[in-house]
Order: C-alpha cells, then structure tokens, then sequence
C-alpha cells in the first residue's frame, strides 16, 4: 500500500480516537508505531488489515451487472410503489432494519446493538453522502472478513423482489401496515372503511366491536371511525 494510504489511515484513527479523549501526540507514539507492513497495536494492526480489505474490494471491478445495481432497484419500486409512493422515512426504518437483522444475524447481541445507538445518537448529524458511503465501505468490509459475496447477495435478494409473489406479498402488506411509523407489520383496522351511517349499530356496521357493558346493556365502538352506541336492555323488552 502507498504512503499516502496509510497517512489516511492513520490521520482517521487519530481523528476517531481523539473523540475518546486522547491526545494526538499520545495516539502517535502509542498506538500507530509501525511494525514492518503493519502496526505493533493488535487492535490497530487488524483494523489496517480491514481497511486495506475494503479498499480492495472497492477498487475491483464490478460483479456483471454491479455498475446498474441502484438504477434496476429504482425499477422494481414502479411495481411496488407506483400507487402507494414510499418516502425517505419508510426507506430510513426498512434499511435500519435490515442493518440490525444483519448484525444480528453475525452475531451481534442486544446490549451491543443499543450501546452502539446511544454512541451514534451522542455524537454530531453526520453528512448524509458521507454516511452512506461509510455505509458501503463497512459493508464491503464486513462481507470480506465474514466470507461472503456483497453483490452475490445483492443480486439474489433483487432477483426476489422482482417476483410477482413477493410482489404481491410487500404490496399487501403494505396496505396494512402501521401508518407512516417505523415498525413493520400489519394493523388489523387498515383497509376497513367506515360504514358511513349517522348512527350505526352492530346490526348495520360491520367494524362495530363491543368494548364494554354491564348488567344493563352493552357498549359497541366501529374500529375505524370510532363512533359508537350503547344497546340498552330495557328498550329492547
């Protein structure tokens, strides 16, 4: 590797570690004292070898069909979302999700997982290009000491997308799912529409549920508008 590539790598250890408290001339001469190819520091040392890694792969030519991978993902939104458009708040809560399904499934547990948020949320709003950029590169990285193809697994999980059950599955689910949070899943009251009548009862709304009573009559609510009515046993004598 070039002198330059290493002066990077070492000037973002510095900057990373002196938001740790350390000091610049510490982190020198304690941490990055170098050891023939690499560094005398364990903790440095591999994560040199994991920088090298990813720059590695990233210089590498892409895999058949790599280069469009984000312009074929922007086709299969039409048939997902055509009619139902997505936004950046969906796409934010489905891509942490899938980063934490990853992480988990590497191996990562809980407490790890929600230190990790607290230290992000701790520090300044990154750049949004920047990040995601990080984002690429760490990955790459990941898979490259995790023995596995990034953009094998890409294009396996495009290929899925793109048919039409799965097409179908995402779509349905989406029309019932939570509104605009950021939980999956689905709302059992989504797609209901409200009855229109004035003053519905059990007998004409087919979303009226009851929700209390007691030894005089019952209470029925419609799960979508939330209009309601009280039975009384009385009148009906």
């Amino acid at each position: 590797m070039s002198d330059h590539t290493r002066a990077q790598f070492e000037a973002a250890v510095v900057e990373r570690m002196k938001e740790s408290g350390f000091l610049e001339i510490e982190i020198r001469t304690e941490c990055l004292v170098r050891c023939d190819e690499g560094y005398e520091d364990e903790v440095i040392n591999a994560g040199w070898h994991y920088w090298n890694a990813a720059l590695a792969v990233a210089a590498a030519p892409p895999a058949e069909g790599g280069r469009d991978y984000q312009a074929r993902v922007a086709k299969a939104h039409h048939a997902l979302f055509h009619d139902d458009p997505t936004d950046v708040e969906e796409r934010l809560a489905r891509f942490f999700e899938e980063a934490v399904e990853t992480c988990q499934a590497l191996g990562m547990n809980f407490a790890d997982a929600h230190k990790l948020v607290n230290y992000t949320y701790d520090r300044p709003v990154g750049e949004p290009a920047k990040e995601i950029g990080a984002a690429m590169l760490t990955l790459a990285s990941l898979c490259v000491v995790a023995g596995y193809d990034l953009m094998e697994c890409a294009e396996a999980d495009l290929e899925k997308l793109q048919r039409p059950e799965t097409i179908a599955r995402i779509r349905a689910k989406r029309t019932t799912r939570h509104g605009r949070g950021p939980l999956p899943g689905f709302d059992p009251n989504a797609g209901q529409k409200p009855c229109g009548i004035a003053d519905p009862s059990s007998r004409d709304c087919p979303n009226m549920k009851e929700v209390g009573g007691g030894m005089d009559g019952e209470r029925y609510r419609c799960a979508v508008c939330g209009k309601s009515y009280y039975l009384d046993y009385e009148e009906m004598k």
